[in-house]
């Protein structure tokens, strides 16, 4: 977290690696969308901590991952962690002071926001936009996704055969979009990719996988 600040604010620390002052920033995953990933899952960790027992020191550490989060852009992280902070919020829904906990987390991650500057709210607000532009062909391919699934709804088109279902799908509106030469090999949405690679009953293990390992987060 300290590094993307760094990377997005200051200065790039190594020497060898492109500047992102002002940019969508990687760290050191080399992608920022990996380093989105990877800020969610530490963000919840955080996230959980500070619900057990709100100190300063934990919520600073929620603050702090969570604006460092915002600063690659990547609208999965950005879900992933409002979805994993309700879950978690429901689990542990009987701890005592959790409407205190969650106020504060709230103001330091409120704050944390607006420390970063209005020009990074209004990226950040762009990007959550329908009409940003890697959201069109985004829904278009989910679109295309959809239409595969249904092609063949029981056993999927096979593992990492999503490629090949999209080529035989895929629309003349993306055509338009992204070019002839376009394939997304991926679905971007890991439940409509398990559902066209594997069918009803792949989506239905990957939903089983799923709940059993949210049913594993500790209560208390």
């Amino acid at each position: 977290a300290l590094y993307a600040l760094a990377q997005y604010w200051v200065f790039e620390p190594f020497s060898r690696m492109p500047s992102a002052v002002g940019q969508r920033v990687w760290a050191a995953s080399g992608n920022p969308v990996y380093l989105g990933a990877y800020l969610m899952m530490a963000f919840l960790l955080a996230f959980q901590g500070a619900l057990r027992k709100p100190t300063i020191q934990g919520l600073a550490l929620a603050g702090l991952i969570w604006a460092a989060m915002l600063l690659p852009l990547s609208r999965g992280a950005w879900l992933g962690a409002v979805v994993g902070a309700v879950w978690l919020c429901w689990r542990g829904r009987r701890l005592p002071g959790l409407g205190r906990a969650l106020k504060l987390l709230a103001a330091v991650m409120g704050l944390c926001s607006i420390v970063l500057g209005p020009g990074l709210v209004k990226r950040v607000a762009q990007r959550l936009s329908a009409e940003a532009p890697s959201a069109s062909p985004r829904i278009e391919a989910w679109k295309i996704g959809l239409r595969a699934f249904r092609a063949r709804p029981w056993l999927g088109w096979g593992a990492d055969n999503f490629g090949l279902a999209f080529r035989r799908h895929k629309s003349r509106k993306y055509l338009e979009i992204q070019g002839a030469g376009t394939i997304a090999s991926h679905a971007h949405n890991d439940f409509l990719q398990y559902a066209v690679t594997g069918g009803v009953l792949g989506l239905l293990c990957f939903a089983w996988l799923t709940w059993a390992w949210l049913r594993l987060v500790p209560v208390d």
